[in-house]
């Protein structure tokens, strides 16, 4: 508001007027407003103006080109009007409003003589039964007649540019323009642990033969050949490339840990004083003696003289579980217990001389007789004194023993000791038997004197994957070939677990290595390198090749136009001069010669020539 001394005035803001600043002024009565085409909404001090599709900016003066985003499929050219019309003109033989559908050319074309149509670019093609030939099958030929195909391939009479041919259609094994090519499924190496051989009868067209220890169709599964448990109860058992390989428990061997066994067989007892020998599969036996023995191996007689059952200062001898008492000659009876009266009715035979010895007569023998009349002959023998084995020879003294080997002794009961002049090596323990020993070999040891390293390694390599074997002792250790791992060489590294593709590729495990299937638009080892489109200069007239991930995009210049910048651009083709005005092309731009009363880029304003 201002004050002028005799009246005031209000000097209003933009977009309003009156004598109060009470009207608000339509802008949109303004001619330069918004473009013609636009619509135009008067706001409060302001206007806005909504444009067509085809025009942008404040004031809708700014044309928006609609043909930049290429709609236009299948190298229609789009041809845009600038009035909120895009048009694609359409290569031959597609239709559509964005030049999308391919026309069926075989709708109003007939193939004669049962021709099968078949709808192409722009064209079609007749593919003619046996006998005839001609764009239209209508010509009959004898181009099969000939039998050109091979390999059991079916003949189809044929018309390419205008002359009479045929096209061979191949049974799945075979290829070539006369099926004279056999496809060998082979080539690409299906059979990964197998030998391969072509099937020419039937699907799929090759066979795979699998090597030891592998299974299923393309020979990638490796057989568990502990599945059946072969060890049993008795044994571990470990998977072999072809095989396995059974541990037994102790007590247990063979092939399969079937086998108890037999510890008795080296015949570790006394045989003179043993009963029975009993293998233990713990590793072990027990020695049952007979009775009068005693001892782990039943070698030791048992004294019966040793509680001194002879009485009256008679004569013990041992025998086999039992003993005999020579009684002194006033003595008689089983322990000498009893008296001798007298010698009435007591004859002496063999010079015998009865006497009384304290209270008792009895027949004192000669040397070499005994009995109550001195009527028997002493048989030393007869009690088998002789242990062991040994061999008993009667004297008038009394027995005399001949010791077998490894046994000595008066009555041959004592076992010389074998191990006295043997050493087992390597710690084995020595174990003395009847004129032998045996060593006992710690793990990893065998032989006699435990005097040879056991070789883990053999017979069968327990390495997998051909891993080398390192024999240690009482171990052994693997040297795994490039590409496994594993106590065994049994696991195959997995080379893409450290994620080497980038961009997306994705990893594929090999042998010692991996393959990387790259997205479009990389290659490279790892899928690092972006393919470069622009390589081969495809964008003609100077125009800027920019590459994209899965192709290129032409940003042309000088006027052209075009998927490759090979059109030369008219931008009057679209008539973009209203009311009759002349277009005249220039480079990317054109100029409208307006008729009289007309004015605007476009000759759409109207000259108002009141103002």
């Amino acid at each position: 508001c201002v004050n002028n001394i005799v009246s005031l005035s209000c000097l209003c803001p933009v977009g309003w007027t009156g004598i109060f600043c009470e009207n608000n002024i339509n802008e949109c009565t303004s001619v330069l407003a918004c473009h013609p085409n636009a619509t135009c909404i008067n706001t409060i001090g302001s206007y806005r103006c909504i444009c067509p599709i085809w025009l942008t900016g404040l004031n809708c003066y700014t044309t928006v080109d609609l043909c930049a985003s290429s709609p236009c499929q299948n190298d229609g050219i789009c041809i845009y009007d600038y009035g909120g019309i895009l048009t694609c003109r359409c290569q031959s033989g597609f239709t559509g409003v964005y030049c999308e559908i391919n026309i069926d050319d075989c709708q109003k074309q007939n193939c004669y003589n049962n021709g099968t149509c078949i709808d192409q670019t722009n064209s079609f093609l007749c593919l003619c039964s046996s006998g005839y030939t001609g764009l239209r099958c209508e010509t009959i030929i004898t181009q099969c007649l000939s039998l050109p195909c091979l390999n059991g391939g079916t003949c189809r009479d044929s018309y390419v540019n205008t002359s009479a041919t045929y096209i061979c259609i191949c049974p799945p094994s075979y290829t070539g323009t006369q099926c004279e090519q056999m496809i060998n499924p082979c080539a690409e190496y299906p059979c990964g642990y197998g030998t391969c051989t072509m099937n020419t009868t039937k699907m799929p067209l090759y066979a795979c033969q699998c090597n030891g220890g592998y299974t299923g169709r393309n020979c990638d599964m490796p057989i568990d050949q502990c599945s059946s448990l072969p060890c049993g109860s008795h044994g571990t058992c470990t998977n072999l490339v072809t095989n396995y390989s059974c541990c037994c428990a102790p007590g247990y061997t063979g092939l399969r840990c079937t086998n108890i066994i037999d510890y008795c067989s080296t015949v570790p007892c006394s045989i003179e004083g043993l009963q029975q020998c009993v293998s233990i599969a713990a590793d072990s036996f027990t020695c049952i003696c007979k009775p009068g023995y005693t001892g782990s191996y039943c070698e030791i007689d048992i004294n019966e003289c040793l509680s001194q059952p002879c009485l009256n200062g008679g004569n013990c001898i041992d025998l086999v579980n039992s003993y005999e008492c020579y009684c002194p000659s006033v003595y008689s009876g089983s322990n000498c217990g009893r008296v001798q009266e007298q010698c009435t009715g007591i004859e002496c035979f063999n010079d015998g001389i009865c006497i009384r010895n304290e209270t008792k007569f009895m027949c004192s023998c000669t040397s070499g007789y005994h009995g109550d009349n001195c009527e028997l002959i002493i048989n030393y023998c007869q009690s088998q004194p002789c242990q062991n084995g040994g061999i008993c020879s009667n004297t008038n003294l009394g027995p005399q023993c001949t010791c077998p080997n490894g046994i000595t002794g008066l009555f041959c009961e004592t076992m010389i000791d074998q191990c006295e002049s043997q050493t087992c090596q390597h710690n084995g323990t020595c174990r003395s038997l009847i004129n032998q020993y045996v060593c006992l070999c710690p793990d990893g040891f065998l032989g006699e004197h435990c005097e040879t390293e056991r070789n883990e390694c053999e017979p069968v390599n327990p390495c997998l994957n051909s891993g080398r074997c390192l024999n240690n002792l009482n171990n052994f250790s693997c040297i795994c070939m490039p590409g496994f791992t594993g106590f065994y060489c049994e696991i195959q590294i997995d080379q893409c677990q450290s994620n080497p593709c980038l961009n997306g590729g994705i990893c594929r495990t090999l042998v010692n290595g991996y393959k990387c299937d790259c997205l479009l638009g990389y290659n490279g080892t790892t899928c690092s390198s972006i393919i470069n489109y622009c390589l081969s200069s495809p964008c003609l007239h100077n125009g800027l090749c920019i590459s994209l991930l899965n192709g290129y995009r032409c940003v042309c210049l000088d006027d052209y136009i075009g998927l490759n910048c090979e059109n030369k651009s008219n931008e009057c083709l679209s008539n973009p001069c209203l009311n009759n005005g002349t277009c005249v092309d220039q480079i990317w731009n054109y100029e409208c010669q307006c008729l009289p009363g007309y004015t605007g880029s476009n000759c759409h304003l109207l000259i108002d020539s009141c103002s």
